[in-house]
């Protein structure tokens, strides 16, 4: 399965993201005014696409509007759930 979550250039590892990249889906989410929750919602998910294209050859950084992962059937319905409930983030992970 995959699933495409929307980026920008703060919740998208800073536009240094490319297929086969392994990231952490984060949800961020305020209760009021003194109440915040961060947590990892999914580790170490396979980046398929960012964007329109997979282009690897670019050697600048290029800031995205989505990016697609690989994902199990629950796994995506937790980031369906937390995209309703707060805010997506990804973290790329060392190889």
């Amino acid at each position: 399965r995959a699933v495409s979550v929307p980026v920008s250039e703060t919740s998208g590892a800073g536009g240094f993201l490319a297929p086969g990249d392994r990231v952490d889906v984060f949800l961020t989410r305020s209760f009021g005014d003194d109440l915040s929750y961060a947590g990892a919602i999914v580790q170490g998910a396979r980046v398929l696409a960012v964007g329109q294209t997979s282009d690897t050859s670019q050697s600048e950084p290029a800031v995205v509007k989505s990016a697609t992962i690989e994902v199990t059937p629950a796994e995506a319905q937790k980031i369906a759930l937390a995209q309703q409930v707060g805010q997506i983030h990804l973290a790329l992970r060392a190889t």
